[in-house]
């Protein structure tokens, strides 16, 4: 809200004039630091010494190039571009930026990628963010340009680049249930176990089943097992309302319950496009035209164990007399399946066959529940106690019990965080619904030079005092941080209205009292702890729709939970490398890299990325388990400029910095 103006550094323009343009004739000017010498004011790109110049000082982590530039500055067009003072001389054309590599160093790019040393201007990437930089300013450019820099060499920058070499992203998980084959033989899906029927309890799986989880994948760590189809158990009642990218009326239903997936050619782009959300067991839901919803299969009746003495007779497959018992009751096949699972291996095809001959129905059950005809010697009647497993609390576990019983959990509001301000409906928009995030922060910036005024960053509401943001929008940026704008929209107007003339407040004012940023954070080296705390004057008074918290990962499950696809918001950078005035939203899903503990990688691999985010916004999820309330597990940290393709964005994982969060939160 509240009609914006440039950006602090929106005077520093080049006028990137290429061939055809007719300049008109340079006018006169006096050099900067000198007091006899006289130049021509003309475009940036006219003067190859001060262009070089300039994109040098912007790959410099030491440097401000922005007041370099200032001093020289003769002309302002209306037009916003700017013309500068060149010594008479050396003006002339640009040169060719196509020169061939002088140098091969091998480095580490900003993308977290194998690279090589070269003079800026061939590597493609960071020179169009070099022009980009000194169209607009924005941090989170400038800070891919002083990752990337490697050395000064005869006037030269060169920078790490890897333009040469295609990054494929993988996804950190495959979305929808995987197929799979039973020890049994029987077609299923690789679902957690609390969608089996077969498990009373998701926690404790037992033994004998733990064989049926190999071969399934553990997406993010959330163990899978191989279930028999008519055993998969599904939602009683479809999800929450939504709208398909169709426009048609539809449900937020399991992805295997969706006839649109089960017949997509690519189902996983299916449900990357679909997405509604992920339940903390790692099942993805999508929204589904409601005449495509399939019905939920019936639930076969399930007996109970049957004793050895009272259960039917039968005939192994050795031709020995049985009786037809629960699997757990049948030592020599049980032990054909906790060796599996030891070995973590399937079992072999002789074994498949004998397991599948074992297999009898007791009368009266039409169950897949495994009953198996057992040899009546090897019998037995009561079920031995399953190996006692000694297991050791995980890195993840004993972070989320640290927090748990954190002495400042009590500053974070856990009972109304989250909640967006809307009906339930999932839509699929590029720009986000008035009043669907209330918790989103705009960082104002002030230039020392020009003292104009206009947002770099985003943060997020966390409680009555404190915006989470990354650190670099604060480090070396706090003296321009002007303050930080709470219940915007739409930057044009003031107050917001929607389509129906509902309008909003206007939007609030709150200056930095203080300010904590992660002591391991550096803007030279790729440290991953780009994670800041801004506490605000005065105290954030919240309001129904307009200005609310953002849950954190506080609790156990919250914490360890690790989405497959996340929600972006942010006024960032478009396709077209524009600000957009308007709210926008996105969704990207998780892929592989090599920071995962503390961060998270994420994209589609098509050069969008973060571009609707801003840089220390926050990447979030549904969570149905909780109320369908919005948790906050990424801050938008360091994305790769828009339309660069093949490479992730990165953010900082919010639920392993959990505890420096609270640490540093005061009453």
């Amino acid at each position: 809200m509240g009609r914006s103006t440039l950006s602090v550094e929106a005077v520093f323009v080049f006028a990137l004039i290429y061939g055809g343009v007719q300049l008109s004739a340079a006018k006169s000017c006096r050099v900067p630091n000198s007091f006899e010498a006289t130049g021509s004011c003309v475009p940036v790109e006219q003067c190859p010494h001060i262009f070089n110049q300039l994109v040098s000082l912007q790959v410099d982590p030491e440097s401000a190039y922005k007041t370099y530039l200032q001093e020289r500055i003769c002309d302002r067009k209306p037009d916003g571009s700017i013309h500068i003072c060149c010594d008479e001389g050396r003006t002339g054309k640009r040169r060719n930026m196509n020169q061939k590599n002088q140098k091969h160093n091998q480095c580490t790019t900003f993308r977290f990628t194998s690279g090589s040393c070269v003079p800026i201007e061939s590597c493609p990437s960071i020179y169009n963010c070099s022009l980009e930089l000194q169209r607009k300013y924005n941090p989170t450019l400038h800070l891919h340009l002083t990752q990337s820099y490697c050395y000064q060499d005869n006037g030269k920058s060169y920078v790490c680049c890897d333009d040469d070499h295609e990054t494929k992203l993988k996804a950190r998980k495959k979305l929808g249930w995987q197929r799979c084959q039973t020890p049994f033989q029987d077609t299923g899906k690789c679902v957690p176990p609390g969608r089996c029927g077969w498990i009373d309890d998701a926690e404790n799986v037992p033994d004998v089943f733990r064989a049926f989880m190999v071969g399934c994948d553990q997406p993010n760590g959330v163990r899978h097992m191989c279930c028999p189809k008519s055993e998969v158990m599904y939602d009683e009642e479809p999800g929450k309302e939504c709208t398909t990218r169709g426009g048609r009326s539809g449900r937020c239903v399991e992805s295997d319950r969706c006839e649109g997936f089960l017949k997509a050619t690519d189902r996983q782009s299916f449900v990357r496009d679909s997405w509604c959300y992920t339940s903390l067991d790692q099942v993805d839901y999508v929204c589904c035209a409601n005449a495509k919803i399939l019905n939920v299969p019936t639930k076969a009746i399930e007996l109970g164990n049957r004793a050895g003495e009272d259960a039917p007779t039968c005939t192994t497959p050795n031709n020995a007399p049985g009786r037809c018992v629960s699997l757990a009751q049948c030592a020599p096949i049980a032990n054909i399946l906790r060796q599996a699972s030891a070995a973590k291996t399937a079992v072999t095809p002789a074994q498949a066959v004998f397991l599948r001959n074992s297999v009898c129905t007791p009368s009266g059950t039409t169950s897949t529940t495994y009953f198996v005809c057992c040899d009546e010697v090897t019998l037995q009647t009561v079920t031995t106690p399953a190996p006692t497993i000694t297991t050791t609390l995980s890195p993840a576990a004993a972070r989320a019990a640290e927090i748990v019983n954190h002495p400042n959990l009590r500053l974070l509001d856990q009972t109304t965080c989250g909640r967006s301000n809307l009906d339930d409906k999932i839509a699929f928009g590029e720009q986000a619904p008035m009043y669907q995030y209330p918790w989103m922060a705009m960082l104002i910036y002030r230039s020392a030079s020009s003292g104009i005024e206009g947002p770099e960053c985003g943060g997020t509401v966390i409680n009555s005092r404190y915006v989470l943001t990354a650190a670099h929008c604060i480090e070396g940026q706090i003296q321009r941080l002007s303050y930080v704008r709470l219940g915007e929209y739409d930057t044009r107007t003031d107050p917001d209205c929607d389509e129906y003339q509902d309008c909003a407040p206007p939007f609030r004012r709150y200056t930095v009292a203080e300010y904590r940023t992660h002591p391991n954070f550096t803007r030279t080296v790729r440290s991953g702890n780009d994670i800041g705390l801004l506490r605000l004057n005065p105290v954030i008074v919240f309001s129904e729709d307009e200005v609310s918290p953002i849950c954190l990962p506080f609790s156990a499950s919250l914490n360890r939970f690790d989405p497959t696809l996340f929600w972006i918001t942010g006024w960032g950078l478009t396709e077209r490398l524009e600000a957009s005035p308007i709210l926008l939203h996105t969704r990207l899903p998780s892929v592989d890299c090599s920071l995962s503990t503390h961060s998270i990688c994420a994209g589609f691999g098509n050069g969008t990325l973060h571009c609707r985010g801003d840089s220390g916004g926050p990447m979030k999820v549904q969570v149905p388990e909780f109320n369908f309330r919005y948790v906050q597990y990424g801050i938008i940290s360091a994305g790769p400029s828009c339309g660069v393709p093949g490479t992730p964005g990165v953010s900082t994982r919010v639920a392993f910095f959990m505890k420096w969060i609270l640490d540093n939160l005061t009453e």
